[in-house]
C-alpha cells in the first residue's frame, strides 16, 4: 500500500508542474492581450484628443471605452498584430494637432508645414488616390493637367467623441485653378469649384498668387435652350467619374447671368426628411411652437431635401462649377 501511495504521488508531482505552468503561461497571455488592447486604445485615444493632455476626463473616458468595446476576438487579432506603427503614427497625428492648435495663424509657416505634414500622414496612399487623380484630369478633359492632393476631411465617431482620422469622408484636390472634392470609398467626383488661390511672398517682398482657371467665355450660346443638350452631354459623358444617373430626374433651368448659366437635376422620387427641435431663437408663430416650463421657445421642424445634381455653365460651354447634393444626403 505504501509503494502504491508512493507512485501515485510520483505521478502527480509532474501533472502538477504541467498545471502551474499553463496557469503561467495562461497569465502571460491574459497580460499581454492586456497590453495589445491598451496600445490600441492609447493610439485612438491619441488620434483624438492632444498628446499633452492627461489622461482624465472626457480622454479617460473614450480610452475606457474603447477598451471595454474590444471584444475577445479584436483583442486576439489585435495581439497578433503589430500595433508599434499604428500607436506611432496616432502619436505624430496628434504632435501635429497641438502644433497647429498653439499656432492658429493658418498663414504663417510654422502651421503650414504642420498642416502639410498632417495631410499626408493621415491620406490615403497615393496609389489609392491614383483613380482620383485620373477622374479629375477628365474631368478637366486634359490626361497631363498636374493634380495637387491638399487635405482629406473625416468621419465623426460614435456619440461625436471625435474625428476619426483613419477614415476619410472625402478629399480636396487642387487642379487648373479649380478645386475637386472627392469621395475616396469610390473615387467618383463629388464637387467642383473655383479653387481657393493661396498666395506667399517673395524674397523681395512682393506678393505671389495662385494662378484664376482659365475660362472659355467663346459666346457659342446664348439661350436657355441652347444650354440643356450641352448639360445633358457632360453628365452623361462623365457618368462614370461622377457616379450620377439623371435619367429618373426632373431638369431645371435656374436661370443666368452675363456668360454663364446656372442648371440642375432634382430627383423628387428620393427626399430625405428630417425632424427635429429647435429651442431658442424660434418664431412663435410656427404652428409647432411651445413654450417649456423655463420659458424657453422650441418648436418641431421638419426639412424635407431632395438629391440635387448642379452646374454652372459659361457661354463656351465649359462646367465650371459641379456640385452633387445627392452624395451629402446619402451621408445623413
Amino acid at each position: 500500500m505504501t509503494m502504491t501511495m508512493k507512485k501515485s504521488k510520483i505521478r502527480l508531482i509532474p501533472l502538477v508542474g504541467v498545471l502551474f505552468i499553463l496557469l503561467i503561461l495562461l497569465f502571460i497571455g491574459v497580460l499581454r492581450v492586456k497590453g495589445a488592447k491598451e496600445r490600441y486604445c492609447l493610439a485612438q485615444t491619441h488620434m483624438q484628443f492632444p498628446i499633452t493632455t492627461q489622461m482624465e476626463g472626457d480622454k479617460w473616458d473614450y480610452f475606457t471605452g474603447c477598451f471595454d468595446k474590444l471584444s475577445f476576438k479584436d483583442s486576439i487579432r489585435l495581439l497578433l498584430g503589430d500595433q508599434s506603427s499604428e500607436l506611432k503614427k496616432a502619436t505624430e497625428i496628434s504632435e501635429l494637432l497641438a502644433v497647429m492648435e498653439k499656432n492658429p495663424n493658418k498663414d504663417s509657416q510654422v502651421y503650414k508645414e504642420a498642416r502639410e505634414k498632417f495631410c499626408l500622414l493621415t491620406a490615403r496612399s497615393a496609389e489609392e488616390r491614383e483613380q482620383a487623380v485620373s477622374n479629375i484630369q477628365k474631368f478637366l478633359g486634359s490626361s497631363d493637367m498636374p493634380v495637387e492632393f491638399l487635405c482629406s476631411r473625416f468621419n465623426g465617431k460614435p456619440d461625436d467623441t471625435g474625428t476619426d482620422y483613419t477614415s476619410p469622408a472625402s478629399e480636396h484636390y487642387s487642379a487648373g485653378g479649380f478645386g475637386f472634392t472627392v469621395d475616396p470609398n469610390t473615387n467618383y467626383i463629388v464637387e467642383v469649384g473655383e479653387a481657393e488661390r493661396r498666395w506667399g511672398t517673395n524674397d523681395d517682398d512682393s506678393r505671389w498668387f495662385d494662378p484664376q482657371p482659365e475660362y472659355d467665355n467663346t459666346p457659342r450660346y446664348t439661350i436657355a435652350e441652347a444650354i440643356k443638350p450641352v448639360a445633358e452631354k457632360f453628365i452623361t459623358e462623365h457618368q462614370d467619374i461622377l457616379g450620377v444617373d439623371i435619367i429618373q430626374m426632373t431638369y431645371e433651368f435656374q436661370g443666368s447671368k452675363p456668360g454663364n448659366f446656372f442648371v440642375r437635376w432634382v430627383d423628387y422620387e428620393n427626399p430625405h426628411t428630417e425632424e427635429y427641435e429647435q429651442c431658442g431663437d424660434t418664431d412663435q408663430t410656427f404652428e409647432t411652437a411651445y413654450q417649456r416650463a423655463d420659458g424657453v421657445w422650441c418648436a418641431s421642424i421638419k426639412n424635407t431635401r431632395y438629391p440635387t445634381v448642379s452646374l454652372t455653365i459659361t457661354q463656351g460651354g465649359q462646367v465650371i462649377v459641379y456640385d452633387n447634393d445627392g452624395w451629402e444626403i446619402e451621408k445623413l
